[in-house]
């Protein structure tokens, strides 16, 4: 109780600006804080709804496919799926037959490398299930790095 009333006896001792100065000088602190944290945590938010996923690969790979846009397709490609396959290649056979439904199973976010299957249904009505691989490249970004045949489905 003591200790309080000295600094009101100092508060009160000192000239009225500077109490109101360094009250708005706290206040200002406090703001600048505040507003820091804020902007922080926005782009933290945003930084983490905009990150890779690999079902987002999948889903950029199957409306790429769907719109017949072969070479935003291969873009989901790895490096090392790219050395194997040129994008030629890649969509020649697609441009041929087209696909006409794509779908993929869920994928879990464990690790660096996941699998899924991918349905392709083209227009000659001929389907195929793929088992694909996708792995995490040096930007934290997905990427299909396998895909092979499981089989081919009946009409």
């Amino acid at each position: 109780m003591e200790s309080l009333q000295r600094i009101s006896r100092r508060e009160a001792d000192m000239p009225e600006g500077s109490a109101k100065s360094r009250r708005r000088w706290w206040i200002l602190t406090g703001i600048l804080v505040v507003l820091v944290l804020a902007f922080a945590s926005t782009f933290l938010l945003i930084r983490y709804v905009n990150r890779s996923t690999p079902d987002k690969t999948l889903d950029a790979f199957c409306h790429a496919l769907l719109q017949a846009d072969y070479r935003t397709a291969y873009k989901q490609f790895s490096a090392k799926l790219q050395q194997t396959i040129s994008e030629e290649a890649f969509a020649a056979p697609l441009s041929q037959d087209r696909v006409t439904a794509c779908t993929h199973g869920a994928t879990g976010n464990l690790g660096n490398s996941v699998v899924s299957q991918l349905k392709l249904v083209h227009a000659s009505q001929g389907s195929n299930i793929d088992v694909v691989t996708l792995v995490k490249d040096s930007n934290d970004d997905w990427k299909i790095d396998d895909i092979a045949r499981l089989s081919p489905l009946a009409n």
